[in-house]
């Protein structure tokens, strides 16, 4: 697919990470017509069917990889941030009634507080987690720092 998007449709941009996937246009009709090509070759080739389909401008951001990105920010999309807030719902009860030791909750809790990291949602954090996060999230080398902390309390 990846060799029919570059060599037969040419568009100007495209960019692919497992089954998601964005084409860039100035042209609205271009990225219609790629999309009927792309659903066709799916289909016709490799019996697959695109499960959603956008069109917009960038204007309205870019839904890419569970974030809403802008040419300015990026945000959680609202699929990330009700999977966020659902996690950390259940995270905080299996640590409260004693399913999950801090060591089992540190460790699912880091992977989820890295992905929401890199969005602009800080405020979502210590809404559900009621604590400082930022003291504990540094880049590249959170886990180790939440090791420390951990060691220190």
């Amino acid at each position: 697919m990846d060799k029919f998007i570059k060599q037969e449709i040419k568009t100007p941009a495209y960019v692919r990470y497992m089954d998601d996937m964005v084409l860039w246009s100035n042209n609205k009709q271009t990225i219609i017509e790629a999309r009927k090509k792309v659903t066709n070759f799916l289909f016709v080739n490799l019996k697959l069917a695109l499960k959603t389909c956008e069109i917009n401008s960038s204007l309205h951001g870019l839904s890419f990889l569970g974030y809403r990105i802008f040419h300015n920010k990026i945000l959680l999309n609202k699929r990330s941030k009700n999977r966020f807030i659902k996690k950390i719902n259940l995270f905080k009860h299996n640590l409260i009634s004693n399913k999950w030791s801090q060591e089992e909750y540190k460790c699912h809790i880091i992977p989820l507080l890295e992905f929401t990291n890199y969005a602009q949602s800080k405020n979502l954090r210590r809404k559900y987690l009621n604590w400082d996060y930022d003291r504990w999230l540094e880049p590249c080398n959170s886990r180790w720092f939440l090791e420390q902390e951990c060691r220190e309390l």
